[in-house]
């Protein structure tokens, strides 16, 4: 064959890979759905992508668009599936593949067995939960953060690619927090007179749950802008992440969750208190606090101060309740998810009424009623284990393990008033955990030396 008559066939080729993608291309563009017109138009590079760079497409991605899962939603129902469970779902099989291929799965080790034992404990839970309804929702969702949690954990994964994961992170941070201070700007609030917002305000789609979730969602890609605050950068590379990190400071404090305050403030004086240089860390944490402060709406301040005399909104009054089931679930649990119907079943004890099915706002008081004292023992193992992982961040440890451990004390207090359980952004850190153990023990330094060669 010829030059020209290889040419000629090339370009048929071409012809009948084009033909089909420029049709369906069209028709998407024709039935205003941009969003699968671009997925199809830019197929070829995400599946390249996919293969050579998972950590930038689908998993970078897939982190990236954590803040927005609510605004993500593909078939236009309330509840229906987001993007991105498609990419996490994605993630899992780019991954996978990419590990096998290039041989850089290892096999899951004592720290991946706790939070696998927890979900098929979480699962397991439903034979003789006490609900009347079976939580077929809540078991995708386990399985599917489990299996993402497996596959990355297991991953020889590069520095190079870990630092992806935290630009992803504080990318989708930054874009989350410009737009839920243009909705408080442009008035569109959420709670009537709390005047609470989020990024849902922008699509009226709000409600007290998404606002309490995005300031959760938004504590690991804060803890990495503290983090690399502290690093040694280049000037205008500090101004940028401290411009970030009070955009993202102060988009929490409008969504009005005290909670979110709380865990964020957990994590800045771990910061202070973790560092040498204890000078330089109480300095840049104070200029943090005043700047923040000072832009801190008034009616933020009312919430905090309404905090005891309303229980924290009425948690402590659920959390008596919630003890109250615990006396007769201690053992094996309620069962998974049915915490609504055990606090109906003792809701007489509570010194407060605050209606009927009322959810835990506790993960550890949640998860030692639905799944008794294995499956808080369970739990609690599960995060001391990964707690233990991070390894040291005082004397020799990097910033990445200051930024972890800063982190996990955030999430930990942000659990305590939410049920966060199943959030991505609870399980991401877990992941990331892990990731950064695989990659300091060295794991993936043959991959980098054969690049380096």
């Amino acid at each position: 064959m010829n030059i020209s008559e290889k040419s000629l066939g090339n370009k048929k080729l071409f012809a009948l890979l084009a033909l089909p993608l420029a049709v369906a291309v069209s028709i998407t563009i024709t039935e205003v759905k941009w969003m699968y017109g671009a997925a199809i138009l830019l197929a070829p590079l995400l599946l390249y992508l996919s293969f050579k760079r998972p950590f930038i497409f689908p998993f970078g991605i897939y982190v990236f668009s954590i803040p927005f899962e609510n605004i993500l939603i593909m078939n236009g129902a309330k509840h229906g599936p987001t993007l991105t469970r498609l990419l996490g779902i994605l993630a899992i099989i780019a991954i996978l593949l990419k590990g096998l291929y290039e041989k850089r799965l290892k096999a899951p080790g004592k720290i991946n067995l706790w939070w696998v034992l927890f979900s098929f404990y979480c699962i397991l839970s439903t034979l003789w939960g006490i609900s009347a309804e079976f939580p077929l929702v809540r078991i995708v969702t386990i399985i599917g953060l489990a299996g993402l949690y497996l596959v990355a954990s297991t991953y020889q994964v590069t520095k190079q690619e870990y630092d992806y994961l935290k630009w992803f992170l504080v990318s989708g941070g930054l874009l989350s927090a410009v737009l839920t201070i243009i909705a408080y700007h442009q008035g569109l609030l959420e709670l009537g007179e709390a005047e609470r917002v989020s990024m849902m305000s922008l699509d009226n789609g709000g409600g007290m749950g998404l606002v309490n979730k995005q300031a959760f969602d938004m504590l690991l890609p804060f803890s990495i802008c503290i983090g690399m605050i502290f690093e040694r950068r280049k000037p205008i590379f500090t101004g940028f992440l401290f411009i970030t990190f009070l955009l993202i400071f102060f988009s929490m404090m409008i969504t009005g969750s005290r909670g979110g305050l709380a865990a964020g403030l957990a994590a800045l004086f771990y910061f202070i208190f973790s560092k040498r240089d204890k000078l330089k860390s109480i300095i840049i944490a104070g200029l943090i606090l005043m700047v923040t402060f000072a832009m801190t709406p008034q009616f933020y301040l009312d919430r905090i101060n309404r905090s005891l005399a309303t229980g924290a909104s009425g948690r402590f009054d659920i959390w008596h309740v919630g003890m109250k089931a615990l006396g007769k679930y201690w053992l094996f649990g309620a069962g998974l998810d049915c915490f609504p119907n055990a606090y109906t079943e003792f809701v007489n004890y509570t010194p407060v009424y605050m209606g009927l099915d009322r959810a835990p706002h506790n993960v550890f008081i949640g998860s030692f009623v639905e799944l008794g004292i294995i499956g808080g023992m369970l739990l609690l193992t599960a995060l001391f284990m990964h707690y233990l992982a991070i390894g040291p961040s005082k004397k020799g440890g990097s910033n990445d393990q200051s930024i972890l451990k800063a982190a996990f004390w955030a999430i930990l207090v942000g659990s305590l008033t939410q049920d966060v359980l199943w959030y991505k952004s609870f399980w991401l850190l877990w992941m990331m955990i892990v990731m950064l153990k695989n990659s300091e023990n060295g794991l993936a330094s043959p991959f980098q030396a054969a690049q380096n060669a």
